[in-house]
């Protein structure tokens, strides 16, 4: 769990970092952290 929030952050800060450039690159990046949240759910479901 603690990992989950840790990375859940550093997307979070990430997002904020690269606030200032295009809006493609902001939806490639949610997009991204979703789907690795997606696989690590389904290989530990305990994680989340």
């Amino acid at each position: 769990m603690e990992l989950f929030l840790l990375f859940l952050f550093s997307c979070i800060v990430i997002g904020m970092t690269i606030g200032n450039l295009n809006l493609r690159r902001q939806v490639w990046l949610v997009v991204t952290c979703v789907a690795f949240m997606t696989v690590l759910y389904f290989i530990n479901p305990g994680l989340l």
